[in-house]
């Protein structure tokens, strides 16, 4: 049994217990630039501690995913394996831009075979940006390699060699001009100076760049052999494939686990988890204290647990709305996010009555090409609670394409792909046909709470509702967030005598 587990048992038999065991995790206080208040601040030191559990609770936009990144960028910078764990692969969206980027765990590959294409796309585009130790940093120098690529600027070179250097210097600053027309002369001459005087460099990055991306499959091989025992990339994984990590035939033991979504967790997966990390912080929503997150958080000493309550997201008039309806006690929005969008005749919430297909397909197009026309304002995000409806507004999108080939950037999510992401503008569609469906009674998500909270806390300024208005009024829950928003505007659309032929 691992002391990480034995750890959790004892915690969840018995409360305030204290933890004298401490893991050598060892990182330095965290460097960044990031702008975290205090009690984030306060999370991401825990995370970065040497305690073997920290539990980080807060809802949907307190800064929890924030915190988790600078702790693995930390971790990255200072060699240590880290390991992303969460129920909903959406959730991943936000790690995907670390400094080192991860390898994600998929059904389809085992974990040697995902070590293997991790290593193989890292070396297909090599960042070769290594110079002599006296040269300071010169990120116009490098950019210059991406605007025009190594082999132009030495095939220049090489065709310049028999010249003078004052004309070498006037032909290469010529092209640098057209590249870089707002540049000081001097900071140009520099760069002019610096190609010349880096030729032997540039030849050296071209020829590892054709090693790397030649490389040949057994080499590949041997490399990923080499480096799988010991291999640092932050590592994504959702809990049904953690199997893959304990099948690898290796003891993957990972410095940090960060546990996202922590409150859909099972026994099972929490004993899964606890095997696979020396250092593990949980990230979750307290919203039921009765599941096992809630539990665990509840028995931690405060030493290691953080509990964040201020919304980072919604601007103020939104999250005057949207917030008193799913969470007691109010979350705290500062006043700097306010808005003046309502007062300026653009609500928060719009509530679109529409009551069959027809009236929803041409009221959706018409808002779509509106939008559209409208170079200054962003599509979107469509979002929808069951299979059946996210088929539909898939087949309604391949048709809108063939009329305006600019829809086919419109994004749409099912509840279940809605995890961890974000958007300005959602339009959540509400289906009542389809949740009263037998087929799908198991997916009827319309009246539960929870994926009611992540449907509406990932908006930023503005939610449109679309669907019968009178049907969901008789629904506890949505007849709250009608009848207390001031903002919801009933625009309901009458069927013609055609239409209803």
């Amino acid at each position: 049994m691992s002391a990480i587990l034995t750890i959790l048992r004892t915690v969840f038999n018995q409360s305030n217990h204290y933890i004298p065991y401490r893991t050598s995790l060892n990182l330095p206080a965290y460097d960044g630039n990031f702008p975290f208040r205090q009690k984030q601040m306060a999370a991401l030191e825990l995370a970065l501690s040497n305690a073997p559990i920290t539990a980080i609770a807060g809802n949907p936009a307190s800064g929890k995913t924030e915190i988790a990144l600078a702790a693995i960028n930390m971790a990255i910078a200072h060699q240590r394996s880290t390991l992303i764990i969460a129920p909903f692969a959406s959730t991943f969206t936000g790690y995907r831009q670390l400094s080192l980027p991860p390898l994600e765990v998929t059904e389809d590959q085992n974990y040697r075979q995902s070590v293997k294409t991790w290593l193989k796309q890292r070396l297909s585009a090599p960042k070769l940006d290594f110079s002599p130790p006296h040269w300071l940093s010169d990120q116009l120098f490098e950019d210059l390699q991406i605007k025009r690529d190594r082999r132009f600027w030495l095939e220049l070179l090489n065709q310049l060699e028999s010249q003078t250097g004052e004309q070498n210097e006037e032909k290469i600053a010529k092209i640098i001009a057209e590249l870089y027309p707002s540049i000081h002369p001097a900071r140009r001459q520099l760069l002019v100076h610096r190609l010349i005087q880096s030729k032997a460099l540039l030849q050296q990055r071209e020829h590892l760049y054709q090693d790397y991306v030649n490389l040949s499959d057994s080499s590949l091989d041997q490399m990923t052999d080499a480096v799988m025992p010991h291999f640092q990339a932050p590592i994504l994984c959702t809990t049904k494939h953690l199997s893959r990590l304990e099948n690898s035939g290796l003891d993957l033991v990972f410095d940090l686990v960060i546990a996202e979504d922590s409150n859909y967790l099972t026994d099972q997966e929490l004993q899964n988890i606890s095997m696979r990390g020396k250092k593990l912080v949980f990230l979750g929503d307290l919203v039921d204290r009765r599941n096992l997150f809630g539990k665990l958080f509840n028995n931690l000493l405060p030493s290691y647990r953080v509990e964040l309550t201020e919304n980072h997201r919604l601007n103020a008039d939104l999250a005057h709305h949207i917030f008193p309806l799913l969470y007691t006690p109010l979350i705290y929005t500062a006043t700097t996010q306010k808005s003046n969008s309502a007062r300026q005749g653009n609500p928060q919430i719009i509530w679109y009555d529409v009551r069959n297909s027809l009236q929803f397909e041409q009221t959706f197009e018409n808002l779509l090409t509106n939008i559209l026309h409208n170079k200054t304002r962003v599509l979107p995000s469509v979002l929808t609670f069951t299979e059946i409806t996210y088929q539909k507004l898939q087949q309604l999108k391949q048709r809108l394409v063939e009329k305006t080939p600019q829809v086919s950037n419109l994004e749409i999510y099912n509840i279940d792909d809605w995890h961890g992401r974000q958007c300005d503008s959602l339009w959540v569609i509400c289906d009542q046909d389809a949740d009263q469906s037998e087929d799908n009674r198991s997916n009827v998500t319309n009246l539960r709470l929870n994926n009611l909270r992540l449907a509406l806390t990932r908006s930023s300024h503005q939610i449109k509702f679309w669907g019968d208005r009178q049907y969901y009024q008789e629904q506890n829950i949505w007849r709250d967030l009608i009848a207390n928003s001031s903002f919801v505007r009933d625009i309901t659309i009458i069927e013609t005598n055609q239409q209803r032929g």
